[in-house]
């Protein structure tokens, strides 16, 4: 499952021309078990990421987490400490739900 901004979520390309569709592409040749899930939102910060996580987790239980988020903190003007706490939050989250692997 990839939590990010618009990076992410393609903003601007087609869905197919992003880069976790791309990703997706590479694993699913490899690993066709595998479902890739895209939660990504244009305009995301990590205080968004961190809220909307423990849903996200608990919908698709995923094995793996890529959080792609802090950009958007940065434009802000977020001060440092505070992107580090959402994403550490986020980290635990995640590995606290851990599924087996696919």
């Amino acid at each position: 499952m990839v939590v990010g901004d618009s990076l992410s979520a393609a903003y601007g390309l087609s869905v197919e021309q992003g880069w976790v569709a791309l990703m997706k592409n590479k694993i699913d040749k490899k690993f066709p078990q595998c479902e890739i899930v895209n939660t990504s939102v244009s305009g995301e910060t990590t205080a968004g990421g961190a809220t909307r996580l423990p849903a996200l987790l608990e919908q698709h239980q995923p094995t793996v987490v890529v959080l792609e988020l802090g950009a958007n903190d940065g434009l802000r003007g977020l001060p440092i400490h505070a992107l580090k706490n959402n994403l550490t939050q986020m980290l635990e989250e995640a590995k606290n739900r851990a599924q087996k692997p696919c």
